[in-house]
């Protein structure tokens, strides 16, 4: 199980960090945002 996720330079993110990822995680945003780009970066 992940525990964080970075993300450098990858498509529209500089720097992307997410901390204390639990068991079910949702990532919500509006059209556009950046939602299938950080599942794609896994």
């Amino acid at each position: 199980m992940l525990k964080s996720l970075k993300i450098e330079n990858f498509r529209c993110f500089p720097s992307f960090e997410m901390r204390q990822l639990g068991r079910l995680n949702l990532i919500v945003g509006t059209n556009n945002s950046g939602k299938t780009s950080i599942l794609e970066a896994l």
